[in-house]
């Protein structure tokens, strides 16, 4: 072989370990940053097969357009005589809260669960499960959006009785389980519960949302007094694995969403519970949220 053939081969070569490299300096970022789930104006999926499949068959969208207003109607409760909800905080493998609504609509159509699961010890992700259970009542949303005295509200005893583990943990768009230390909300980095420290060590948890197929009606309904639990949606868990729960290594926060099929804001999810006072309001005890396990 002459050296003119040499050299020619090993121009070649060159330019095909120039090119490899290249392809793998591109495609090495493309997969290992994946766009996540934003904070809102998003379609976020749903563990079970959700009740109302006119903007998505999957899921819901976040349109949490009003900063204030949509934190102020939803909250979270122990009990049905506490409508403007408590921040709780057990250490109990199961439970029973409420979802209760007190803003001027009436009502809202639907209530999503969003559990957010965070635990020290590496088995207990990948071995999650727990039983969720919904009673409540459920209609057909009305054509102005509101729930009044006159419309038909049907109980169900219960809506759903699902038992969910780590596939059902929500997933970002490349199949990877989602990891983050804040829950849906107006604004970035909402804390999961109240009293989490959000800075750069906060805990990060996965989550799974939960479609209860029942809604909450509030004290404006006029029949309300006769209505089962106020007619509050009733969440009744229970965490199977890991048996036995150890509240000092895993947390499982709660959060409560709303859809309705028709409001001034649109359609779409645009109602969630505050975990934290709002500083400038004198409704601070609006404000709630719910915990298993220790907090730090």
């Amino acid at each position: 072989m002459t050296q003119r053939s040499e050299h020619a081969k090993s121009l070649r070569w060159a330019a095909v370990v120039a090119a490899l490299l290249f392809v793998a300096t591109c495609v090495v970022p493309v997969a290992a940053f994946v766009v996540p789930y934003q904070n809102n104006a998003t379609t976020v999926s749903i563990a079970n097969p959700i009740r109302f499949t006119s903007q998505n068959e999957t899921g819901y969208y976040f349109n949490l357009t009003n900063v204030t207003g949509g934190m102020n109607a939803l909250h979270i409760t122990d009990s049905t005589s506490k409508a403007f909800g408590v921040v709780y905080n057990d250490t109990s493998s199961s439970g029973t809260f409420y979802v209760s609504d007190t803003g001027g609509r009436g009502g809202q159509d639907d209530v999503i669960i969003m559990a957010a699961i965070n635990s020290t010890d590496p088995t207990v992700m990948g071995n999650f499960s727990m039983n969720i259970k919904a009673y409540g009542y459920s209609w057909t949303p009305t054509s102005n959006g509101k729930v009044v005295s006159s419309t038909p509200l049907n109980y169900q005893n219960p809506s759903i009785n699902i038992t969910l583990d780590s596939d059902d943990f929500l997933e970002q768009p490349a199949a990877t389980d989602v990891f983050q230390k804040w829950k849906f909300a107006p604004t970035a980095d909402y804390p999961v519960y109240n009293g989490q420290n959000m800075g750069s060590g906060s805990e990060l948890f996965k989550l799974m949302l939960v479609d209860t197929w029942v809604g909450t009606v509030n004290e404006t309904v006029s029949n309300k007094s006769g209505l089962t639990d106020d007619g509050m949606t009733k969440i009744v868990y229970t965490i199977n694995s890991p048996s036995p729960f150890d509240p000092a290594t895993t947390k499982v926060a709660f959060n409560a969403y709303a859809y309705n099929n028709l409001t001034t804001q649109g359609q779409g999810i645009n109602w969630l519970n505050r975990v934290y006072p709002n500083e400038g309001y004198d409704e601070d005890y609006q404000y709630s949220g719910w915990l298993v396990g220790i907090q730090p």
